[in-house]
């Protein structure tokens, strides 16, 4: 720290001063110089002069290095403190994100216990049902109209079964690998329509009545298997708790940046407790619908990450006196 290249020159010149005015002060006390020159008393007095003034020179130089020494150390050790902080701040947001990890990996863990408990139960029973369904259909006589009503238990136990396998390989396959969505342009009326179109047996069911009010040229960016999925878990909510006889509406408003799509249906509504786990790892928000429909209670969950994937949102408000409303927001 003392050879601070600022003041290597100073330090030099002091060195070299006080240690000529040390030689002279030795040679001075310790040999004697009169039987060798005789100078006269002017003399003496300039040599003297001149010995003091270079001792003196060499004190000022000397005390002036210990001076900027002592700032060069104080910097030292500022930077060193500093340097020290920077690396304990480090240390605890390490220490942080370790327990953050940590936690989440055990939230994980927990989840996929959950899952394995849903496929061997929830998966199961509508599996069983189709068993069920195909040995009646194959050692009973029936008439062509029980036929039909077995026919239509098939498909319903069948869609039930395909959309709880979708949810939960998609969100299987998102954990362990990520999601990378492949946007293109979607028409959303056609595709919407398309998929209401697929599941008419259970709005029958229900006799349920379905507002459709959007633009057909309306447009949104999104990756469309990802969209299919999305509409089909929420659209089946809305199903799910409503009460027979009721509408959904389904309705869109947009913008230069975005389109939001509006689900409203006329069901049981949502607590705020239960809203507020909605789009976590918490399957036991999962509820019976209004004919005692069960779900996974994982689509939301999968909705969710498929949305932010896209650079979308979702939020879910209450309507004033009965119902949910989805908005989905889609880039264009």
């Amino acid at each position: 720290m003392l050879f601070d290249k600022e003041y290597k020159n100073a330090l030099i010149s002091s060195i070299v001063l006080v240690t000529i005015s040390s030689i002279i002060t030795f040679m001075m006390h310790h040999y004697n110089f009169d039987a060798l020159i005789r100078l006269k008393p002017d003399s003496i007095v300039f040599i003297n002069t001149t010995y003091n003034i270079i001792s003196l020179m060499g004190t000022v130089f000397l005390s002036y290095i210990f001076v900027i020494s002592s700032d060069v150390i104080v910097k030292y050790l500022f930077q060193r403190n500093k340097s020290l902080l920077i690396e304990r701040n480090e240390l605890y947001e390490s220490t942080i994100q370790l327990n953050k990890t940590t936690k989440e990996q055990e939230e994980l863990n927990i989840l996929k216990s959950k899952l394995i408990s849903i496929i061997s139960h929830d998966v199961r029973q509508p599996v069983n049902n189709l068993l069920s369904v195909s040995e009646v259909m194959i050692h009973s006589a029936l008439s062509h109209e029980e036929m039909v009503q077995l026919g239509l238990r098939l498909k319903e136990s069948s869609l039930h079964v395909y959309q709880m396998l979708e949810n939960l390989l998609t969100w299987s396959y998102s954990q362990m690998n990520g999601l990378h969505p492949m946007p293109e342009s979607i028409l959303i009326f056609e595709e919407i329509k398309s998929e209401i179109q697929k599941i008419h047996e259970s709005l029958e069911k229900k006799q349920l009545k379905i507002n459709l009010e959007i633009d057909a040229k309306a447009i949104i960016y999104f990756d469309k298997v990802m969209f299919q999925i999305i509409f089909r878990n929420i659209f089946n909510n809305a199903i799910k708790f409503s009460p027979p006889s009721s509408t959904i509406k389904l309705y869109a408003t947009s913008d230069e940046h975005s389109l939001k799509l509006y689900i409203e249906d006329e069901g049981i509504g949502i607590t705020d407790d239960l809203k507020a786990k909605l789009f976590v790892n918490d399957l036991s928000k999962s509820r019976y619908g209004t004919l005692n429909e069960k779900g996974a209670g994982i689509g939301l969950l999968l909705c969710k990450e498929l949305i932010d994937a896209n650079k979308g949102c979702i939020e879910v408000n209450n309507k004033q006196k009965r119902g949910t409303i989805f908005i989905i927001t889609f880039p264009h």
